[in-house]
Formats: C-alpha cells, structure tokens, sequence
C-alpha cells in the first residue's frame, strides 16, 4: 500500500506542475497579445509617438525578459524542490523495498523449510531409532565377525599364560568327564558295557567338547587334542613352539583327569577294576589284561581295525574343527557342530575302538588302567596323527581360501 500512495503523490504532483507551466505560457500569451494590439492602435492614430511605443516595447521586452527570468528563477526552484520530493520518496521506496525484500525472501523460504522439514517431523520412530543404533549395529556386527574365529585363539598373544592354562583346564574337563562315564560299566558276558550305554557316553563326549571350546575357544583356540594341535601347526594357524607346549599340557591335564578318577570310581563300579580301566584305549570290547594269556588279549585283527576306526573318527573330527571354527564357515555354532561330530565318532568307532579319537585321552586312560597291556597303544597314538595330517593337507590345499577366517590363503603360499 505504501508504494502504490506514493506513486498516486507523484502522479498528482506531475500534473500539478503541468497545469501551472501551462497556465503560465497561456498569461504571457495574453498579456503579448493585448500589448501588440495597444502599440498597433497607437501607431495608427499617433505617428509621432512610434519611438517612444518602441521604446516603451523595448522596455515592456525587456520587463517581458526579466519576469520570465523570474518565472524561470522560480519554475528551477519549482522544479528542484520537485526533484527533492521524488529523491526522497525514491529513496524512502528503495529503503522500503530493501526492508521487504529480506522480509518476502524469509517468508518464500519459509514454507520450503516447512516443505523440508515436514518429513523429518513425520519420520516414524522406528527409522529414527535405527538411524541411532547404527553405530551400535555397526559394532556388533565387527564383534560377530571376531567371534568368528573360533579356534585361533587370537583374544591373547600367542605366549600368554593363560591360553597354557586354557588348555590344560578344557583338556582335564573333557578327560574327566569320558573317564567317569566309560569306567563306569557292568559286565555282560566279560565285556565291559558302559552303565549308560553307548548314546550316554557320545552325548558326554559330545557335552563337554562343546562347552569347553564355548568357553576357552576364543583364549587358547580350544583345541584339548594333541592331533588338533598337530594340524593348526602344520597349517601354520599356530606357532609351532606353543603347539608343542600345547601338547604338553594337554597330556599332563589327561593323566591328571585318569589320577583324580583312580580316586572317585569305587571298584564295584568298575567291575571289580580300580581306576579308568574300560575307559582305556581296548579294541573290540576286551580289556587286554596283562594276566590273561596274549594270545588272548586281543581279538585276532581287532587292534588293526582299531587303528582304521581311530584314524577315520578323528579324521572327521579335525575336519569339522576347520571348517566350522577355523575357516568361520559354521560362525557361531562351530561350538555345536564340533561337539556333534565328536558324539558321532564316538557313536561310530565305540565298539571297535573304544573311541578314544585323542592321544590325550588315550594316554591318561591307560596310565590308570588295572594292569593294561601296552603292546598296542600305539594304535591310539598312531592312528589320530594320520589323521592329522591328511586333513592338513586336504584343509590347506584344498578348502583353505583367502576370503575365510583362517591364517593365509593356502599351505604352500606363505601370505
């Protein structure tokens, strides 16, 4: 409204000042023509007088010449003062106009700010609340990715106490617990039958496997097998100085785990045989009794078979351990599967070979076995170091990719 009322003014004050110029113009006009109409009658009538009419017309021109001089005078401070007005009212525009300007910008961005914050009002709370966690998610996710690596023990240096002791406390909880289920038996027809016969003891074995590598895998790899062990050496997933030492002390755990079960087994429990006894490393079903004749303590090819089932059982063993917890192909449940494969070697090979799958475990078993006859207890020993290695090889040269958890990319490429 305030720029339309100030053009109206300078509208008005245009024609103001056109209507004077022109009434200014039409006086003179008048007055000339009047004065040209005396001079001429004068003339006519008196001859005589025409020097003092041109005279009185020079000076009548020259009085014509100083009012319009005046006029002129006035008409330039007319028209300055005029041209004052409209610079101020120009000015006084533009002043407003600059005062609108932020005004109507702020008002044209206002509602394209409303545009653009209407969706982040209506966003619903479940993006907002996943936006927020994303970080949070982000970090799970690496912390799930870590937890993939099951079996390298990569939670601590390599030489730390406490993977030592890892191992020792897994190795000594599964011995114990296979020992105290195996040696308690009773006899059928001179064979020892476990009291909660053979599915009992694969579910023990396989209970414990699981536990133990659920607690103490991501420390010391959780391996509580000297031919796991022998395998994370030679596919290079662990120095071989600390495998040894590894191995160490996990025969020490199992020999403990036969001594503590000497104690706690009463002998009416163990068919009349302090100690581990049918725990121990038998092939066939029968105790080899250094009291029995020898061509008696074994059954004829029963040993050699043993020393087949030993080496297929803890073949299938390591595999599992590869492929679920080292490669990170089973993530998460590496833990079940491998104590599952356990329980099934035991399922498999426990009637020709006890299913002992472990020097270890062999070890301490027959270390406390009344009167165990060693002449063949390099079938337990033997047989799972095959194993070992085969599976080394088929692991490193075959299944082994640079893209899975596992230490290098192949077993003749040194990454």
């Amino acid at each position: 409204m305030l720029f339309r009322s100030k053009k109206q003014e300078e509208s008005e004050e245009t024609e103001e000042y056109e209507t004077y110029e022109y009434e200014t113009e039409t006086g003179e006009e008048e007055e000339t023509s009047s004065g040209e109409e005396e001079s001429s009658e004068e003339g006519e009538t008196e001859s005589s007088e025409e020097e003092e009419t041109s005279s009185g017309e020079e000076e009548s021109s020259s009085g014509e010449e100083e009012s319009s001089s005046g006029e002129g005078e006035e008409e330039e401070e007319e028209s300055s003062e005029y041209e004052y007005e409209t610079s101020e009212y120009e000015s006084e525009y533009e002043t407003e106009s600059s005062e609108q300007k932020p005004a109507a910008a702020a008002a044209v961005a206002t509602p394209a700010a409303a545009a653009t914050s209407e969706p982040a009002k209506t966003t619903p709370p479940a993006k907002a609340a996943a936006a927020a966690a994303a970080p949070a998610q982000a970090r799970v996710i690496v912390q799930a990715e870590e937890r993939e690596v099951l079996q390298h023990g990569e939670q601590e240096h390599e030489w730390a106490p406490k993977r030592f002791l890892a191992e020792f406390i897994g190795t000594f909880a599964l011995c114990w617990g296979i020992y105290m289920t195996r040696g308690n038996v009773k006899d059928v027809n001179g064979l020892g039958v476990p009291s909660g016969e053979l599915v009992g003891v694969a579910l023990v074995h396989a209970f414990v496997l699981a536990a133990m590598a659920a607690s103490f895998g991501q420390i010391s790899g959780g391996h509580f097998n000297p031919a796991v062990t022998v395998t994370f050496i030679i596919t290079r997933q662990v120095n071989w100085a600390v495998g040894l030492i590894y191995i160490v002390v996990q025969c020490a755990a199992a020999v403990l785990a036969g001594a503590l079960t000497w104690g706690l087994l009463p002998e009416p429990l163990t068919d009349i045989k302090p100690g581990t006894h049918w725990a121990a490393p038998i092939s066939c079903g029968k105790f080899p009794n250094i009291d029995l004749p020898e061509e008696t303590r074994f059954d004829g090819t029963c040993p050699y078979r043993a020393f087949g089932a030993e080496i297929f059982g803890t073949a299938f063993l390591i595999i599992t351990v590869f492929l679920s917890g080292v490669a990170g192909h089973g993530a998460d449940s590496a833990y079940i599967a491998i104590g599952m494969s356990l329980g099934f070697g035991v399922l498999a090979t426990g009637p020709i070979s006890n299913a002992c799958l472990n020097p270890a475990r062999a070890l301490g078993s027959a270390a406390f076995a009344h009167k165990y006859d060693w002449s063949h207890f390099w079938v337990w020993v033997i047989g799972p170091f095959i194993a070992s290695i085969v599976v080394a090889l088929i692991f490193g040269l075959v299944f082994q990719a640079p893209w899975d958890k596992s230490k290098g990319s192949h077993l003749l490429k040194r990454d």
